[in-house]
């Protein structure tokens, strides 16, 4: 062996060293051989879509997984993972758990793996919850699943409007999507579905004949009808090029809104007429009667003053100074987890940096855990405002105390509107 591979394999030997003596230590608390922490107690999944819970089960025994909502949440699977060394660096495996026994709503398996994540996929929305049992220790995680309606937009979709009736439910938003050729612009979008039912896979372009950007949909309905107004920069049947307010309706049961679009100009202002001098005569005309019968005018009036019309209004104020536009921040669309590597040697002066991204309003903490489920480093907690927020963090290897770790993997966990989990291994 070489110098260099021998140097890489003691290099990562703490990270296995850790790794095993996590599978043998127990709850230290408890004097118990068994113990399981949940990572990710709550999560946002979307409806569809998997639902991973992560956990630390400590020991040798029998694993139970029990789902409380069979009926809304499918379980598809139990996987382990472990550190392997590739090119002289740590990285983070999974792989699928055999031998699974399921009966009902409960899964269980032998396991011996130390950590691992169970994959569900929510079916329904709403609160979901399941319980992991290993021994004599429990723990739960929880989610609130979320449907996603404008699933075949791949721009920013925003500022949506909702209706319903009995039997439906109608929602419009703003979307910046080139959908089915609608254009790079913004359009208005579209879809209904039944109460309790799904939405459909197609979406409906509203603003069809805009070439303009459409904002801010509104939407009714009554018992035949679906109404949707928004405004317009666009110059359409002569409207002109400022902001005009565009209207459609369809019947509830059609497939598309046919209506042709309809601006509405509203003025920018308006004068009222006003007389402020009336006209007076100097002399009374007369007519004389002809042996015909018919009147003829002998004396012609003199108009001495005439009437003076004046126009009332106010005309839009001239600014005297240039206003100053001070542009902010593109506030994140979505949120997300981003670790620079995943292996470091605080020792060396060596820190990882880790990129996050959290939608408002609410709370948002990045914290750290060892695999043992315990805090290690609270690196941020604060109050994100309705734009969100977007930052990059670094952790230099230290704990609270401000004292270098241990040798072994760690836990990145995000929690905010939904919880993200990353992986880091520590050498020295």
């Amino acid at each position: 062996m070489s110098k260099r591979s021998l140097k890489s394999c003691l290099k990562i030997l703490p990270v296995f060293l850790a790794l095993f003596s996590f599978g043998l230590q127990g709850d230290r608390k408890n004097n118990n051989t068994h113990f399981i922490q949940v990572l990710n107690h709550h999560s946002r999944p979307v409806v569809g879509k998997e639902w991973t819970v992560h956990f630390v089960a400590n020991g040798n025994g029998e694993l139970v997984i029990e789902n409380f909502n069979p009926d809304e949440v499918e379980f598809v699977g139990l996987e382990c993972e472990s550190v392997v060394v590739v090119g002289g660096r740590g990285m983070i495996t999974s792989r699928k758990v055999k031998g699974l026994r399921q009966e009902g709503s409960r899964t269980t398996v032998d396991w011996h793996y130390g950590m691992g994540r169970a994959i569900l996929r929510p079916l329904k929305p709403g609160g979901h919850k399941v319980e992991l049992a290993f021994g004599g220790s429990k723990d739960r995680a929880f989610n609130q699943a979320t449907e996603v309606v404008s699933t075949e937009s791949t721009d920013t979709s925003k500022y949506p409007a909702i209706a319903v009736d009995s039997t439906n439910v109608y929602i419009a938003w703003e979307d910046d999507t080139n959908y089915g050729g609608s254009g790079t612009d913004k359009d208005i979008f579209f879809k209904r579905k039944p109460i309790g039912g799904s939405w459909p896979v197609t979406t409906e372009v509203v603003s069809s004949e805009s070439t303009g950007g459409s904002y801010n949909p509104t939407i009714a309905v009554d018992s035949t009808n679906v109404y949707i107004t928004w405004y317009d920069w666009t110059n359409y049947g002569g409207s002109g090029t400022d902001q005009d307010v565009f209207f459609k309706s369809k019947p509830i049961h059609s497939p598309t809104i046919t209506a042709t679009a309809t601006p509405t100009v509203s003025p920018t202002r308006t004068w009222s007429p006003t007389s402020t001098a009336s006209p007076t005569l100097s002399t009374t005309p007369t007519f004389t009667k002809t042996a015909t019968g018919s009147f003829t005018l002998t004396t012609t009036p003199t108009i001495t003053s005439t009437a003076t019309i004046t126009e009332t209004g106010t005309e839009p104020a001239t600014p005297t100074t240039t206003p100053t536009i001070t542009p902010t921040p593109r506030p994140p669309d979505k949120e997300q987890l981003f670790i620079s590597r995943n292996i470091f040697n605080p020792n060396a002066g060596e820190t990882v940096e880790i990129r996050w991204s959290a939608l408002g309003p609410g709370r948002a903490s990045l914290v750290i855990y060892n695999t043992a489920g315990e805090l290690v480093r609270r690196l941020m907690e604060k109050h994100i405002s309705n734009n969100g927020v977007s930052e990059t963090v670094a952790w230099d290897g230290r704990n609270e105390k401000g004292d270098l770790v241990a040798s072994g993997v760690y836990i990145i966990y995000l929690h905010g509107k939904r919880s993200f989990l990353g992986k880091v291994a520590v050498v020295k």
